[in-house]
């Protein structure tokens, strides 16, 4: 049975989406300018123009179901579908107006109280720390049937996706932007962390040239039995192609290839030197632009070479000046003691390369309602008293 105009209506307001009074204004308004002949569906697309609903809303309600979008103080209104947020939601804060993003926790270890009370302990401390090369965790929020991690929303496209159409870098830029992140990664290992994934598609480039690492909880397992490392998928998935024993899509197979030569042991644990290693695959991956993801079996016949300590970036790179390939060469060292040992030491090494670009472009200015959303918090979850 085809869906009725009365029945999207009625959905509607079941969600709280719209008030009964404001039903009767917009129904009123809807079949003047329509006429008697308009369809749930013309009723779906008025509602989204006028910004009553979103389009998102509008997708589950025509499909029958009135939500849920509200979760406590939050209204979702966004579903992220593709790209390195996929499957976390975008919702308003309405005491602030404040958008953030939501990460659902699922699972049987949703459920496990000492596992939650360590993911709010993490959050709780990731609120307090003021790094724009990060994104920002705000808090856990438990809502018995509910549970999700908030983060700030961020408004800018992967890296990956921008360098495919932007070409190479002169060296000045891509040296700037992988500084960026190191000094990023500075912050994220001084909290015992190691990211772990630092590729083109965890980083994300605003349209001022400002770049962010997308870390926990918005990549990785927001509920991992350890938090010292934020995303371990590329890892995991190295491991796999390293032994010829996994198929992944293009996309899947290139982010294998930030993996240091030493994790491709499963017995190794990743340090610092792992995000180095991963710092000087994008730097040459900004410097010479690859036209197209490599296949599964490519990303392999590399991971081969680099278990074998082979250095198979080298031709890659043999177009460079020779100053930047020995640049390279202390980033994609296969013994790790031969690596810049620390993400300070590989930022102090590229400012000298980046000396010609601007060295750090301003972090775009917070929501006006950014403010409101900390004060609220503040109020909700004062910040922890000392580091755990």
């Amino acid at each position: 049975m085809s869906q009725t105009v009365d029945d999207f209506w009625r959905l509607s307001v079941d969600a709280g989406l719209i008030s009964p009074e404001r039903r009767g204004e917009l129904d009123r308004e809807f079949r003047t300018q329509r006429g008697a002949a308009a369809t749930s569906k013309d009723l779906a697309k008025y509602l989204v123009e006028r910004r009553v609903i979103s389009g998102y809303q509008a997708t589950v309600l025509a499909a029958g179901h009135p939500g849920p979008f509200h979760y406590g103080p939050y209204l979702v209104f966004h579903r992220h579908s593709s790209g390195p947020l996929a499957q976390i939601f975008r919702a308003r804060h309405l005491p602030t107006q404040h958008v953030v993003l939501l990460r659902f926790l699922t699972g049987e270890r949703s459920s496990d109280a000492e596992t939650l009370e360590r993911a709010a302990a993490r959050a709780a401390y990731a609120a307090q720390r003021n790094e724009p090369r990060l994104s920002q965790a705000w808090t856990l929020v438990d809502l018995a049937q509910y549970k999700f991690l908030v983060a700030e929303a961020l408004e800018a496209a992967p890296l990956a996706v921008w360098m495919a159409k932007a070409g190479p870098q002169p060296i000045g830029e891509a040296c700037r932007v992988v500084r960026e992140i190191a000094l990023g990664l500075v912050a994220l290992h001084a909290a015992g962390e190691i990211h772990g994934a630092v590729h083109g598609g965890n980083v994300l480039r605003h349209a001022n040239g400002n770049v962010q690492l997308l870390s926990w909880p918005l990549v990785g397992d927001p509920l991992a039995p350890q938090s010292s490392v934020c995303d371990e998928r590329a890892i995991a998935t190295a491991r796999a192609l390293g032994e010829q024993a996994g198929s992944s899509s293009p996309e899947q197979a290139a982010t294998a290839l930030c993996v240091a030569p030493e994790l491709l042991v499963a017995s190794s644990e990743p340090d610092a030197r792992c995000d180095v290693y991963a710092l000087g695959w994008l730097l040459l991956q900004l410097l010479t632009a690859p036209q197209q993801s490599p296949t599964a079996h490519e990303v392999t016949a590399v991971l081969v070479l680099r278990k074998g300590a082979a250095t198979p970036w080298a031709g890659a790179a043999e177009r460079l000046p020779s100053q930047v390939q020995k640049l390279l060469s202390y980033f994609l060292a296969p013994d790790p003691a031969a690596r810049y040992q620390t993400a300070a030491q590989a930022a102090e090494a590229l400012r000298v390369y980046a000396e010609r670009s601007p060295l750090t472009v301003p972090a775009p200015a917070p929501a006006a309602t950014a403010a409101a959303y900390r004060a609220w918090l503040a109020v909700q979850a004062p910040a922890p008293s000392s580091s755990s």
